[in-house]
């Protein structure tokens, strides 16, 4: 093993195995790391000692996620690396939008090229906030400050539409968060304060539409951030006042589930991300702000939520949600991406330590490409991987009880006292107990440093115990008047 530099970015650790086939390297992104000292444990987790940057560990086993982390300021490096926006094209090119401009990665050669949206009077926009291929091939991007570019396949030309005062002919604002094409070949722009556009590419003419307080009819907000459009053809909207379907025959649309006091809507209005259930069409997964995720069906019109309160889903600030061909959801949050199966409800959770480029993503940083694989974009760079590929790792920890405390109580229970063992390694791994040392509280510990916070302890005694018990993070087992 050693370390190189991978992907002309950062610093990349090389294994060689040489009963590969293709007799190649594998790489595993670290991090701006010097590394100094290399240790494998008996789990796949590589401790790597740096110089003047403390120890860091990778776990190898749990393989899946790949990290484009941007640096440096040459021809071959991107603007920054708070990803905003990320599109795959056919060409597979990766065009990622951050909040210092526009980047086109070649995957074949690894080069980033820097795209300046160059406006009409000469400025340059920084900031990206959506990024969209559309059916002719050309890629639309949303800025948050000077309106929509359109640029062709060779990226020599390009054309911005941009917000006039006063004239309803141009696009209704200049912060677009989000672009969606629809089967019918239309763009629709979800703008950062003024509400909904239809965008007829062909025609280049818009069609407006805002929130009307008078109107119940009218668009619910006019902050947008996500929009979808279903399998049976419907046009979902996500806003900062909740969940709308636009009615194309009437051009009207209808909210559901606005939060309320009464609870049986959506926890909140808040809404950062719609995804289309992959395993039942038409149903929605609905990603929040502050509360999690909320389960939709249309049909009979309920919701039902999974929060931080119930269930182990890792953080209520959803951003991003995308599913793949098994039917799970992969889910993009303020403390990593969580892989949820929907006929369980139960969720895999992934942080640094399986390569995620930090722990807190971004709303509108998520992508799934024309090939299945999946992008979730961040403050520190972005993710792509193929879900059929993430691996958890096969080891299960070891589990060391550091510590057994006996209480022993007096023949009329008058008094009692405490004695308190201390274990380390091989030392005393038999106890023996008196008659009246009937209180014994154990306390230990995983031993596995691949996803400290995914260790699931579970603890039995025979015959006490007619089922087994998850600690949960407390790790001591507590047992009262037991049978001497």
């Amino acid at each position: 093993m050693g370390i190189g530099q991978g992907g002309g970015w950062k610093p990349t650790l090389f294994r060689y195995d040489p009963f590969a086939e293709d007799q190649g390297l594998i790489e595993h992104e670290v991090g701006d790391t010097r590394a100094e000292s290399l240790y494998l444990d008996r789990t796949g987790v590589l401790w790597i000692g740096t110089n003047g940057q403390g120890v860091r560990y990778v776990d190898l086993e749990s393989t899946g996620f790949s990290l484009v982390t941007f640096v440096g300021d040459s021809r071959r490096s991107s603007s920054d690396s708070f990803v905003r926006a990320i599109w795959l094209d056919r060409s597979d090119n990766l065009w990622v939008g951050t909040t210092q401009g526009l980047n086109r990665v070649s995957r074949k050669t690894g080069e980033i090229r820097r795209i300046h949206l160059k406006t009409a009077v000469g400025s340059e926009t920084n900031s990206v906030r959506s990024i969209r291929g559309d059916s002719a091939g050309d890629v639309w991007v949303g800025t948050s400050s000077n309106g929509l570019f359109r640029f062709a396949e060779d990226l020599e030309r390009f054309q911005q539409y941009k917000h006039v005062p006063g004239d309803s002919d141009t696009v209704g604002e200049n912060w677009i968060e989000v672009i969606l094409e629809d089967r019918q070949g239309y763009l629709w722009l979800g703008t950062g304060s003024g509400g909904i556009d239809r965008f007829d590419p062909k025609r280049e003419t818009f069609a407006h539409f805002r929130n009307d307080p008078r109107n119940p009819k009218s668009l619910p907000n006019d902050e947008v951030h996500a929009i979808l459009e279903s399998s049976g053809g419907a046009i979902w909207i996500g806003t900062e006042g909740g969940l709308a379907r636009f009615d194309r025959k009437t051009g009207s649309f209808e909210t559901f589930g606005r939060a309320s006091a009464a609870g049986s809507g959506l926890r909140s209005s808040r809404i950062r991300t719609i995804c289309e259930s992959p395993v039942e069409p038409g149903e929605l997964w609905i990603g929040t702000a502050d509360q999690g995720l909320s389960h939709f069906n249309p049909a009979s019109q309920t919701f039902t939520h999974l929060t931080t309160e119930n269930s182990d889903l890792p953080d209520d600030s959803i951003y991003g949600i995308l599913g793949d061909e098994r039917g799970y959801l992969w889910i993009s949050t303020n403390r990593g991406i969580s892989r949820l199966d929907p006929a369980t409800n139960q969720f895999e959770s992934y942080g640094v330590e399986q390569g995620l480029q930090a722990m807190e993503f971004n709303t509108g940083a998520y992508h799934r490409g024309y090939n299945g694989e999946l992008f979730f974009g961040g403050v520190a760079g972005l993710n792509s991987f193929f879900p059929d590929k993430i691996n958890p790792n096969p080891f299960p920890p070891q589990i060391a009880i550091t510590r057994v405390s006996i209480l022993e109580r007096s023949a009329t229970d008058q008094e009692s006292s405490t004695l308190e063992l201390s274990l380390h390694g091989d030392q005393k791994t038999e106890v023996t107990l008196r008659h009246n040392q009937r209180d014994l509280t154990f306390d230990f510990v995983p031993l596995h440093f691949s996803d400290p916070r995914g260790n699931r302890c579970f603890y039995r005694l025979d015959p006490f115990d007619s089922t087994w018990r998850e600690a949960g993070t407390e790790r001591r087992a507590t047992y009262t008047n037991l049978e001497p």
